[in-house]
């Protein structure tokens, strides 16, 4: 426990980190009906009920070190930086959890059509044995469909490198973001020194 309030909502990610499974394997889980989860409008965060989700995942499972530290909130401004900030932080968020799935997703279709590519090739091992005419005919099929297997599997391959770069690109703006955050929150808790900074007085 962190000390607060216990969290009764947790998101995809709060949910991984505190249980210790991969998000792919809690979305699963939902998308099978396993997990309860609502989704205010598509594209957004989810939410579960944490107390469906120790329901499915029990707690014992969980790593012994299983809460971690939420994130503090933010101090008070007038201003609109902190506001901006929010929208944005969440935005990212909520794109790097569907980048984050869509590039399981793509991994097990990999694994799928890899298993898929390997059975043609026994297929393709067996039918030497049959007549010389039946094993042309089924090794030109054979071939075009490795092909075809190999050729989404090299699109599925490209797909999940554009992903990889968009989720590390996601991830650097994030930084940034906490980075620019963390100044203003300085700034904000030592208004004299910002003033003194501003004047040169």
């Amino acid at each position: 426990m962190n000390g607060g309030t216990m969290e009764t909502k947790l998101t995809l990610s709060r949910a991984a980190d505190l249980s210790g499974h991969n998000k792919s394997k809690i979305h699963r889980a939902i998308q099978k009906g396993a997990l309860s989860a609502s989704q205010p409008s598509p594209g957004e965060q989810y939410e579960i009920e944490r107390s469906e989700f120790e329901r499915v995942f029990p707690p014992k499972e969980w790593p012994s070190l299983n809460e971690v530290p939420e994130r503090p909130q933010n101090i008070r401004s007038t201003g609109s930086f902190e506001t901006g900030f929010d929208e944005r932080s969440s935005i990212l968020a909520v794109k790097l959890e569907a980048t984050e799935v869509r590039l399981a997703e793509l991994q097990e279709a990999l694994t799928r059509e890899r298993d898929r590519a390997d059975r043609f090739e026994d297929e393709r091992q067996r039918l030497l044995e049959a007549p010389r005419t039946e094993v042309e005919r089924e090794r030109a099929e054979r071939e075009r469909e490795r092909q075809e297997a190999e050729r989404r599997d090299q699109e599925r391959r490209d797909e999940a490198e554009r992903l990889r770069n968009e989720l590390e690109r996601a991830r650097q703006e994030q930084d940034r973001l906490a980075r620019e955050a963390d100044e203003l929150r300085q700034a904000l808790l030592k208004p004299q020194s910002l003033w003194a900074r501003l004047t040169g007085r």
